[in-house]
């Protein structure tokens, strides 16, 4: 394969192998701070002295400053009446009624009500207008929790209310709106309990600005209106009950359904009396030999009390308690606390404590549960309980051994790494420069002292491999397994890099985002650290030896041309979720456009498409990714791999080639090997080689992005044909030729022109296919409709 465009310039590179990630915590040489969760009285003082100095901190304060601006106009009474001592509803899965009857969004489809504080007891569909409450759409449905006292509403369809209120939840359920599972599982859809939700979730997110804006200024408006929220919340916490993304609330005490839902002998979402958990539609209810329970759905995964989704509570439970760390010695000019003794013990007691005690039920060392660990490691540096710090560690060590290769990357893709580091690094944070308390000796006689993560251990690797992994166009995430095609690289643990260890990667932050800094540096990178000195970003050619994916990056350092084959593994050395069916598939980056592609991430939620079908399940399949597929069948998802048999790189061309293990049974070869090279007119160019033995069809897949704008030769005979398979859900206007002679398809992208060249004939190859596959790549893609694009088979029975 080939692209032609401007001149391109690549990198050259060599083989990169790593010994362990494994996490050590030790000694560091840090001086001691003051009892602290996140921002240490040093970190403070470097933030000032950023602000002092550079004008990109003070871009950022300013902004503080304006998002603010409306809390600070507003009394104690505002913030009384705007958190509801009422449990909220969640915004996941909440779609526009009118968009679903007009048929303009997909099913499960959300994000499209948008709230704002300027008009807060509303929201507006995005996309149609339409305002909620709406007597168009009323609220005419109740599920009430008798045992907690609170009652809920939400919207019924037309069909529904034409039921009348006694119809069973059952029948209802045939005409409420769908959500996961392709519609299958219904939603209750709450405009109140949304509306709740985002006051509460806008409130929060303003106390940990305006506790940011105190410790920078010491001015004490801010502080004052942080603590109002603080307390606020203190106070009605204890009223919340746990309720699930999907839902369901649990009729029982909050402590409760924490135990249960954490408990190994019970379902994810706990063991409860059926009529515990309360949902609109009836759902979550089981029977076993033990007779009859209720759970509540997924559990932690997709529950809690301030927050019902990816963490449960325990990130906005950090944010109060960074924000508390930060104000709680807040003084009024008279000397008087700003905090009495009476609201701080509510604080600590009845909210910040009160959730640790039900998060830390969750052990889980996903992305998702990470979030509990952090929110410890935070709230026990606070409090100094060695105990929860100690509880802390043993998450992050346990997820850093389960979780990431000995190469520094994460098991599964590098979208769900970014979310993992997202929670890892505010664990990271929440632990730097802790030490037990003075007196304190641990059970094993181990005490820690001044803790460095980000230095000790090999800590290092894992930040270093959201940087090696880059790829075109302009510095992007490359699209390998669940992985949205648009994703930039992750940020946090760049800024680490930039920020902890500045004196080797200062300026690694401006390279890869244009960024001089952001508020990770405000905080942590040294005031007088160079950040414009000309870096060069970190990428080479190599494998990855953990992750089993290498890239080719060519013989030049501009990062405009990459090739990635993707070795891939499904539970073969680590648990890999989220990766796909594509063992052996190939990605081709060039002249800064991703020309062949992977299709990446259509949705995580089950959603279809506006014609109904499973768009996740065409990304993740074998048959949308550019590699060999035997017999029409997928590959195994199980105990599969690849080996690396070869890798070499010298100035003029760069070799990889890698194996198969049991990705399909009835072979005994599986093999790929691809070359990168430069033509002397700077033209990238790619030779591919796949060999297959066994199995009694074999068809060479093949995508690219843009427009087929040619065969060569140019009189060929192209006729209508069939697919067979699964083939047929898939692609559109299938045409065969039957070559007698090389064939090159064309295509054109952005400017830049791609040539595939089949130098198989027909002694080799029995027809080649050309057909329209899906253009688009996300459930918001499939609702606005996107040109097809053009994919071959060529196939060898």
């Amino acid at each position: 394969m080939q692209a032609s465009g401007a001149h391109s310039h690549v990198l050259s590179g060599t083989i990169f192998s790593i010994a362990t990630v494994l996490l050590l915590l030790g000694v560091a040489a840090l001086e001691a701070a003051a009892s602290s969760s996140v921002y240490h009285p040093e970190h403070i003082e470097n933030a000032r002295e950023n602000l002092k100095r550079h004008a990109w901190a003070q871009t950022i304060v300013r902004s503080w400053e304006h998002n603010v601006s409306f809390a600070m106009q507003q009394d104690r009474e505002f913030f009384e009446e705007l958190i509801s001592e009422l449990t909220f509803g969640t915004f996941y899965g909440q779609n526009c009624p009118a968009c679903v009857e007009a048929k303009r969004s997909v099913v499960g489809e959300h994000g499209l009500l948008v709230w704002t504080i300027s008009n807060p007891d509303q929201l507006t569909c995005r996309r149609c207008g339409t305002v909620y409450p709406s007597e168009q759409y009323p609220e005419t449905g109740v599920l009430e929790c008798p045992r907690m006292g609170q009652t809920f509403t939400y919207y019924q369809t037309p069909g529904e209310r034409a039921l009348g209120p006694d119809a069973p939840a059952a029948e209802r359920a045939k005409h409420a709106l769908g959500w996961l599972d392709g519609g299958k599982r219904v939603q209750m859809t709450s405009f109140s309990g949304m509306i709740r939700g985002e006051k509460n979730r806008w409130a929060w997110a303003q106390m940990l600005v305006l506790a940011k804006l105190y410790a920078i200024t010491g001015e004490i408006g801010y502080a004052e209106r942080a603590a109002w929220i603080l307390d606020r919340f203190a106070r009605v916490f204890p009223n919340y009950l746990y309720h699930s993304y999907d839902g369901s609330y649990a009729d029982l005490p909050p402590a409760e359904v924490a135990a249960s839902m954490g408990d190994p002998n019970t379902p994810s979402g706990g063991r409860f009396p059926p009529e515990a958990i309360r949902h609109a539609y009836g759902l979550n209810q089981h029977s076993d030999d033990n007779g009859d329970y209720s759970t509540l759905f997924n559990g932690f995964w997709g529950a809690g009390r301030l927050f019902a989704h990816a963490g449960s509570d325990s990130a906005p439970l950090r944010h109060m308690t960074v924000a508390y760390d930060l104000i709680r010695d807040a003084r009024y000019p008279d000397g008087t606390l700003l905090l009495d003794d009476s609201a701080q013990k509510r604080i600590v007691d009845d909210l910040l404590i009160a959730g640790a005690e039900d998060t830390e039920n969750w052990t889980d060392v996903s992305n998702n549960g990470m979030s509990t660990y952090a929110f410890s490691a935070a709230l026990g540096t606070l409090l100094q309980q060695p105990d929860r710090v100690r509880h802390a560690l043993s998450g992050l060590n346990e997820m850093l051994s389960d979780r990431y290769h000995f190469d520094g990357f994460y098991a599964e893709t590098p979208h769900y790494a970014s979310w993992n580091f997202e929670h890892v690094g505010a664990l990271l944070d929440g632990i730097y420069g802790y030490s037990d308390p003075e007196g304190y000796q641990p059970p094993d006689g181990q005490r820690l002292e001044n803790l460095n993560p980000f230095t000790d251990g090999d800590m290092h690797l894992v930040l270093q491999a959201a940087v090696r992994m880059i790829a075109p166009p302009g510095n992007r995430t490359p699209t390998i397994g669940d992985t949205i095609y648009t994703d930039r690289p992750a940020v946090r643990p760049i800024q680490c890099l930039d920020a902890r260890l500045s004196e080797q990667y200062s300026g690694l932050l401006k390279a890869v985002s244009g960024t001089e800094g952001n508020e990770y540096s405000l905080w942590y990178r040294p005031a007088n650290a160079v950040t414009d000195r000309d870096i060069r970003i970190p990428v080479q050619s190599e494998w990855f030896p953990g992750w089993h994916v290498g890239v080719l990056r060519g013989p030049d350092g501009d990062n405009e041309t990459a090739l990635y084959l993707n070795g891939n593994e499904h539970l073969w050395t680590k648990r890999t979720g989220h990766r796909q069916v594509d063992i052996l598939s190939i990605i081709f980056y060039a002249f800064g456009r991703e020309l062949a592609s992977d299709r990446g991430y259509f949705s995580g939620s089950a959603q279809v498409t506006p014609d109904g079908r499973p768009g996740q399940a065409w990304v993740d399949s074998t048959l949308s990714h550019n590699l060999v597929v035997v017999d029409n069948e997928v590959q195994r998802r199980r105990v599969a791999g690849s080996n690396l048999e070869l890798f070499g790189v010298t100035p003029e061309v760069e070799v990889i080639e890698a194996s198969a293990h049991n990705v399909y049974p009835q072979c005994d070869q599986y093999r790929r090997t691809c070359a990168l090279a430069t033509s002397p007119e700077g033209t990238p160019y790619v030779v591919d080689f796949f060999r297959v033995h066994g199995g009694s069809l074999h068809q060479y897949s093949f995508n690219c992005n843009g427009t087929m704008v040619a065969t060569r030769p140019h009189d060929l005979a192209i006729e209508e044909t069939t697919l067979s398979g699964p083939w047929v859900q898939w692609l559109d206007r299938p045409r065969a030729i039957v070559p007698d002679m090389p064939l090159t398809f064309a295509w054109s992208h952005d400017g830049v022109n791609m040539d595939l060249m089949l130098l198989n004939r027909s002694d080799t190859v029995d027809r080649v296919i050309i057909a329209d596959a899906p253009g688009w790549r996300t459930h918001q893609e499939a609702m606005a409709g996107r040109d097809p694009i053009q994919q071959i088979l060529a196939e060898k029975r």
